[in-house]
């Protein structure tokens, strides 16, 4: 009797070993994991579309703070509406930006703030929400641009953009891509 019992956990030991428990437990095949993949959307390739434009500076739309004088003044809250000209028409439109900054008696220091851009072409829909932060140096301003696309065409899509801004000329360059899906 004890051999049987033996002989019987045995092969069912044996028996699990080579059948397996359940269907989840043997191993996929590396096409079927692929597809698998791409059926759920993750290896879908990522597009990255360059583009240039020119940030011309317009009018201020809401005068902030400034707090302190002399060798540092805090500014906070400064709104105003540019216009981007680009041949990509998904930023080609008017960017509403909001300014804070920290600048000695010259104007040179620390800036940041939020922007959004609106689209002028109607088909494009949607708006870019985005950050920015740089320095501002000897009348020059030098920073970075990241935004995320809210609705219409843009959904989804991500923003990546550096600008020079001439504050004699109120004129920037901008120099960025697009990353979608």
């Amino acid at each position: 009797m004890k051999t049987l019992k033996c002989l019987f956990v045995l092969l069912a030991f044996f028996g699990l070993l080579f059948i397996g428990c359940s269907e989840k437990s043997q191993p996929i095949a590396p096409t079927d994991q692929a597809a698998t993949l791409q059926a759920q959307g993750s290896l879908n390739k990522v597009n990255l579309t360059h583009f240039t434009a020119t940030d011309i500076m317009g009018p201020i739309t809401v005068e902030g703070e400034i707090k302190g004088s002399g060798m540092r003044e805090i500014w906070k809250g400064w709104e105003g509406d540019d216009l981007l000209l680009s041949d990509e028409t998904l930023i080609n439109g008017v960017a509403h930006i909001v300014l804070n900054g920290a600048l000695d008696a010259n104007g040179n220091g620390p800036v940041h703030g939020k922007f959004t851009i609106t689209p002028d072409d109607v088909t494009v829909g949607g708006i870019w929400e985005g950050t920015w932060e740089g320095f501002i140096k000897d009348g020059i301003g030098q920073w970075k641009l990241v935004a995320n696309g809210k609705g219409g065409a843009i959904q989804g899509m991500k923003l990546f953009a550096t600008e020079s801004l001439n504050q004699s000329t109120y004129i920037g360059t901008v120099d960025g891509y697009i990353k979608s899906h």
